[in-house]
């Protein structure tokens, strides 16, 4: 691998035999190890989706499904008419130097992450409404007061089938358990392992989390 004017050219091919993980996800993979490594650095812009797929031997979706999957989670971002450029930056724990933001600041609260607090001006009630009420219209007859413990099997096949789209997980529906809140499942997730041989470690966020 080597870079020309910012961008990445790919010089060989990946050995796609090692590995059983999709070949989308060992493409995302390579690049995420790459970014993380600062092998790739921050600003550099990725090889387009025509000429990734060209020099890996692999059809332009596969290489989109794995760009699109570093998009999501925050490693590159797609620049109109420039291509996809890597945002990330590796954190460096346990210096005492960081990286100066430049920018005017105020006091006024842009973005609330206070647990428990959500924009509900800004959420669709009358869609969300809607839709709930022809779901369950559509449903009634099968309609079930007690429901299964661990969550719906329909929701929880179609979950074991995107963690393996998504992220090459295999699973199965039986080692899914939906829960109502994450404190409920972190304390099942305890209650499930032995104290005995582990050590549960949670943090202790503030009571508030505000960005100016």
């Amino acid at each position: 691998m080597s870079r020309n004017g910012g961008s990445i050219i790919l010089e060989f091919s990946l050995d796609f035999s090692l590995d059983r993980k999709p070949l989308f996800y060992q493409i995302y993979d390579y690049f995420k190890q790459g970014i993380l490594k600062e092998q790739l650095p921050y600003g550099t812009f990725l090889p387009s989706i025509r000429s990734c797929a060209q020099s890996l031997k692999v059809s332009k979706n596969t290489v989109e499904s794995a760009y699109q999957l570093l998009v999501s989670e925050g490693y590159i971002s797609n620049i109109p008419k420039k291509g996809y450029q890597i945002v990330h930056l590796v954190q460096k724990f346990g210096s005492k130097s960081f990286p100066i933001v430049s920018g005017d600041y105020t006091d006024e609260v842009r973005i609330d992450f206070r647990y428990g607090n959500i924009e509900l001006s800004s959420f669709p009630l009358n869609q969300w409404n809607k839709a709930r009420n022809q779901i369950i219209g559509h449903y009634q007859r099968n309609y079930e007061v007690e429901g299964d413990s661990q969550g719906e099997y329909a929701l929880r096949k179609e979950l074991s089938r995107l963690l393996f789209e998504a992220r090459g997980v295999i699973s199965a529906s039986e080692q899914i358990i939906i829960g109502a809140t994450p404190q409920q499942l972190v304390s099942l997730l305890c209650q499930l392992m032995d104290t005995r041989d582990y050590v549960i470690g949670v943090e202790d966020p503030p009571s508030s989390f505000l960005i100016s």
